[in-house]
């Protein structure tokens, strides 16, 4: 039943706009199952009814009792599975629920806090596992959505990260900027109608990248608890640094002529503006870079200089994505010695993005560049092809430095993250 796709005919996709409703293969097994399951069920009513009426009554009771027996038969095997699977039920009841390891209410009174202090849970690592633009966390998955939920179980409180498929666009957008550092505009804390902190929990053991430890900076630690250290983080508090941060980038700009600066000594750093191409859409600046046809091309190669073995830097890069489809692009960063060996590579995912502005979202990652490394070859694959519509703004720059760009227009950039 998974005609056409089994085929290789995807591109009707494009034409059929009914097919993207199923998505998988499995969406059509399951109009198949339901269409042959209920026509069974009438077909077996007609015999046994005709069999009633034409004096059968004896052949009727046992064509029914054949399919009854068959049906029965299809379900133990069901009925034998969710047994198995429900074996741990009860751990996971306790678990869920709470007992003397995950008795969240209980950790809360013994540090003077209750639930009803908090208004949501906030988990860094960050996830938002939500709409087909945006899925980030992947990271965090087996061990943070469950500690997370049973916090949340517990407490009865929500969650700020996100578990719901088909959310829509804008309001994604709005709740991943809390994660997006200093310089991102979080919508969400002017939004909400209560100055309580939230709950932040870091998974112990997890890394985070600069962004999400800015939260930290807003935050107060409470204390240890089942493997997660436990904050209470005060959005006005997180409010009042980041207009601290956006205000001093602005000062900086307001004294420059157009162009970029960089504060403090870092190491070295690279912004493309594209200002050279022509667009009627731009992000930033006259210019931007129209979509560019292959499926795969060697964007650029930048040279950099690190300061130390494992200097951490940032890779960012604005890309206008189409509201017709899920697709968005992503690079390959190589990491390059001077014999231009590849020593190293990550990936650039435009869908794990912080920071937006309407159908601009901005792809960003953290790398390490170890001494060695002389070059970083940005590698742009748009498979399977019409995957972003313009792409502007790419930077490579240090984690700890500041990169201010202003345009003709007056507009500024702090670390490619648009202020006004």
């Amino acid at each position: 039943m998974g005609v056409p796709f089994v085929y290789h005919m995807e591109w009707l996709l494009d034409y059929v706009s009914a097919f993207r409703q199923f998505r998988t293969l499995n969406r059509f097994s399951w109009i198949c199952y339901y269409i042959l399951s209920v026509y069974a069920v009438v077909v077996v009513n007609t015999w046994f009814s005709n069999g009633q009426t034409n004096g059968r009554k004896t052949t009727s009771y046992i064509l029914v009792s054949a399919f009854l027996v068959l049906w029965a038969f299809e379900t133990s095997s069901f009925i034998s599975f969710y047994r198995k699977l429900l074996e741990g039920a009860e751990k996971n009841y306790y678990a869920l629920t709470g007992n003397n390891e995950t008795d969240w209410n209980s950790f809360l009174t013994a540090h003077n806090h209750k639930a009803a202090d908090f208004q949501a849970i906030l988990t860094v690592p960050f996830f938002a596992i939500v709409s087909e633009k945006i899925w980030l966390g992947n990271q965090v998955l087996d061990n943070g959505i469950s500690k997370c939920a049973i916090a949340a179980m517990q407490l009865r409180l929500p969650i700020v990260d996100i578990m719901m498929s088909r959310s829509s666009w804008s309001i994604t957008e709005q709740q991943v900027r809390i994660a997006g550092g200093p310089f991102a505009r979080k919508q969400i804390l002017n939004d909400i109608k209560s100055n309580k902190p939230f709950l932040l929990l870091h998974l112990a053991g997890d890394p985070l990248d600069p962004d999400q430890k800015y939260l930290l900076q807003s935050s107060d630690l409470i204390g240890g608890f089942n493997y997660t250290f436990v904050y209470a983080c005060y959005p006005a508090r997180l409010r009042a640094n980041d207009k601290m941060y956006a205000d001093s980038a602005i000062a900086i700009a307001k004294n420059m002529a157009a162009g970029d600066t960089a504060i403090g000594d870092a190491g070295s750093w690279f912004v493309q503006h594209f200002d050279g191409l022509s667009t009627d859409q731009p992000f930033f600046g006259k210019g931007a870079c129209p979509q560019i046809a292959q499926k795969d091309t060697d964007l650029i190669s930048i040279p950099v200089a690190a300061k130390k073995d494992k200097q951490l830097y940032e890779s960012s890069c604005w890309f206008l994505l189409g509201n017709e489809n899920y697709r968005s692009p992503f690079a390959i960063l190589d990491l390059l010695d001077s014999s231009g060996q590849v020593i190293g590579n990550v990936n650039m995912l435009t869908k794990e993005c912080t920071d937006n502005k309407g159908l601009w979202f901005r792809g960003a990652v953290y790398l390490e560049v170890p001494l060695r490394c002389k070059n970083v070859r940005c590698h742009l694959v748009n498979e399977p092809g019409n995957t972003y519509k313009v792409m502007d703004e790419l930077m490579l720059r240090p984690a700890d430095a500041l990169i201010i760009s202003k345009d003709a227009n007056g507009k500024v950039l702090a670390n490619n993250h648009l202020l006004n």
